[in-house]
């Protein structure tokens, strides 16, 4: 598979929508301009609208479906009930494998996700990193300028195609956040991306064929939470030649030797459910941590590229960064 292209949009880009009352309708908008139709002089990521409801405030985003490698999928964006013109609304979303309308039987819809909910009362800066496949969004405020937002949510989260080990994974489309295990209706700054730890459940994924047979898969950090207390504030911006090493996921069954895949093959050494099936794309973790004392966003070049910084959702250090020029390499 080739490495894709990241687009980089932000709030302070000429003529970029704004979050001024986080509405629905402002949400939707940002999303739209980012994923599907540009703004100012940047182009759309290149997905597209499938289905919409504009009266409710329901769409049904589609990423880019001639991606070589990548087979795709569906995400749909809504609010709450009774939230539709609501000023700071709570904001639903889920994603497939594959939908035919804007109100599918989530249970039928393959790899479908748990649906997740965010909710960012001060919110008024915000960054899309998006490819025709995935996207991040990463939000910051004036109430809370630093790296750490002390437990205030600030949206953080991923939807699309994970750096998937396995070409054409057939269940590689999901959302990414650092934890969602039953449908949530409200949002909450655990699940922010920066707050990922090793040995947490991830995401249920279905086999790399496509059949349904969900496997729990967890973060795996390789410095864990080294230097970053999600108690302690961690000044300054860490070792100034620090290492970095890629996030990863792995079968919650690996510890036991003992699970299977659809076909009775053991987790260890099948290709439907594999042990390591690969990682979120473009996620880096330094092996030391800080920036608490430091403003939202943080950028830095590793190796010649360059990467923004994820903040920590309670109030510790940081060391989780994203890559802003290219996924999937």
């Amino acid at each position: 598979m080739a490495a894709l292209p990241v687009i980089e949009y932000r709030w302070d880009d000429p003529g970029a929508p704004q979050l001024v009352n986080r509405t629905a309708a402002e949400w939707i908008d940002v999303f739209k301009k980012c994923l599907v139709d540009g703004y100012g002089t940047k182009p759309g990521a290149g997905w597209s609208v499938a289905f919409e409801n504009e009266a409710s405030k329901q769409v049904m985003f589609q990423t880019a479906m001639n991606i070589p490698g990548h087979t795709g999928g569906f995400w749909k964006l809504w609010p709450k009930d009774g939230q539709e013109t609501q000023n700071n609304a709570t904001m639903l979303n889920r994603s497939g494998v594959l939908v035919t309308g804007l109100d599918p039987n989530w249970d039928t819809v393959p790899n479908a996700s748990y649906q997740n909910a965010f909710y960012g009362y001060y919110v008024n800066k915000w960054i899309i990193l998006a490819t025709p496949i995935s996207f991040y969004i990463f939000t910051g405020s004036d109430n809370r300028p630093y790296m750490f937002n002390a437990t205030v949510e600030h949206p953080c989260f991923g939807v699309g195609a994970l750096d998937s080990a396995y070409p054409n994974d057939a269940s590689e489309h999901t959302l990414m956040v650092a934890s969602l295990s039953s449908n949530e209706a409200s949002g909450h700054w655990s699940r922010c991306l920066g707050y990922i730890s090793s040995g947490v459940n991830a995401v249920p994924l279905a086999e790399t064929s496509g059949t349904q047979s969900k496997q729990w898969y967890r973060h795996r950090l390789p410095f864990d939470s080294f230097g970053a207390s999600s108690s302690t504030n961690t000044p300054g911006t860490g070792c100034p030649n620090p290492v970095y090493g890629r996030h990863l996921l792995y079968s919650a069954v690996a510890a036991y030797n003992s699970g299977t895949d659809s076909e009775g093959t053991l987790i260890k050494d099948s290709l439907l459910a594999p042990l390591f099936r690969g990682g979120f794309p473009g996620l880096r973790q330094m092996s030391t941590s800080g920036f608490s004392d430091q403003l939202w966003p943080q950028t830095r070049v590793i190796n010649g590229q360059k990467h923004y910084l994820l903040s920590n959702p309670n109030s510790g250090g940081c060391n989780l960064w994203v890559n802003a020029e290219e996924w999937y390499e």
